[in-house]
């Protein structure tokens, strides 16, 4: 089964989920306890260290790549399997170094959705047959395989 179409879909609603939780972070950042809002504007108002904006400026590039990527799949690019791959290891990688962040429940679930629509993309383009993966053959079922009289 060609699963390019589910592929389009979910990367869609990928972009769709994070889009709407970079808005409810922003939108909800007031709805925060004060003392939580505290800690965010003293954040906000600290300099950075040298190692910060290290990889502030290797994240630019890897989420200009993340978002190619993404519309390379809704427009069904072969390119964009790759690129998604690279993009996405590379966030997870220099995610480990960046320090806690502090989000809206709202936001927080948006988030989660976000991810485990990368994780559904992800397995669809590894483990399906589509555009993105034609050296991936189909299976024959095992019905075919009784018909024939394969073992």
């Amino acid at each position: 089964m060609d699963t390019t179409k589910h592929i389009q879909l979910f990367a869609k609603l990928y972009l769709a989920a994070t889009i709407l939780y970079l808005v409810a972070s922003f939108m909800l950042e007031s709805r925060l306890p004060s003392g939580l809002q505290e800690y965010l504007n003293s954040e906000f108002e600290r300099e950075s260290t040298p190692i910060e904006d290290f990889i502030f400026l290797l994240l630019l590039p890897i989420l200009v790549a993340h978002i190619t990527a993404i519309f390379g799949l809704i427009k069904i690019k072969r390119w964009a399997k790759k690129l998604f791959f690279y993009s996405t290891s590379a966030a997870f990688v220099a995610g480990l170094f960046i320090g806690p962040y502090l989000a809206h429940s709202v936001s927080a679930i948006l988030d989660s959705i976000a991810l485990i629509l990368l994780g559904i993309i992800i397995a669809l383009l590894i483990f399906t047959q589509s555009a993105f993966n034609k050296a991936l053959k189909a299976q024959p079922s095992a019905a075919g395989d009784a018909a024939s009289g394969a073992p």
